[in-house]
């Protein structure tokens, strides 16, 4: 995956969600760019729209996003974040997501998925993140169907030109790009 993530070699440290997520206001336009503070009206509008969301929070800045606006604007009763756990994910990564979910007041569940069970992950293709987001998505569907919501991935208009079978798998299977649909790139959501 080439996401950042939130606490890590690119981002450092947890302070990027003070600045970045939790205190913007793209209400007043504070990032003073008018062109970001349409995209974010937007991207609100667009989970507000959704009503209801389970979003899939890898820890990434881009899934991070998504997920803190929408568990401001939809709280923690129409908004879970949930993490893909099994012996792919390395603990340090679990552990991070937990931290900061508890720390920005996210309704968050580990997941257990099985990707390593599935023949064809195993291969280790170029289809292998396809295998591996179709197990999220078995995983986290019935959860997301129960809860009468729609599954979010922090999918961004750059993640498009790049060879990523897993989108193919979760747009099967009913996911939602908000990111995309606002039109964000890996730029905008790192300045918002």
């Amino acid at each position: 995956m080439t996401n950042e993530r939130v606490k890590g070699k690119q981002l450092g440290s947890l302070a990027w969600h003070d600045r970045r997520v939790k205190d913007f206001d793209p209400v007043s336009g504070a990032t003073g760019d008018d062109e970001l503070a349409a995209k974010i009206a937007r991207l609100e509008e667009i989970i507000l729209d959704l009503n209801h969301v389970v979003v899939a929070f890898s820890g990434g800045a881009d899934s991070a996003f998504v997920a803190a606006i929408a568990h401001r604007l939809l709280g923690t009763e129409h908004a879970h974040a949930v993490t893909a756990v099994s012996p792919s994910l390395a603990g340090e990564e679990e552990t991070d997501c937990r931290r900061l979910a508890e720390e920005w007041g996210l309704r968050w569940t580990p997941v257990q998925t099985a990707e390593m069970e599935r023949a064809a992950y195993r291969a280790n293709d170029v289809d292998r993140c396809y295998h591996c987001k179709a197990e999220l998505m078995d995983v986290v569907g019935p959860l997301a169907e129960l809860e009468r919501a729609t599954v979010v991935l922090g999918v961004n208009v750059d993640d498009l030109a790049d060879h990523r079978p897993g989108q193919r798998a979760a747009l099967e299977r009913g996911a939602v790009f908000p990111l995309v649909q606002a039109g964000f790139t890996k730029e905008d959501v790192r300045r918002a």
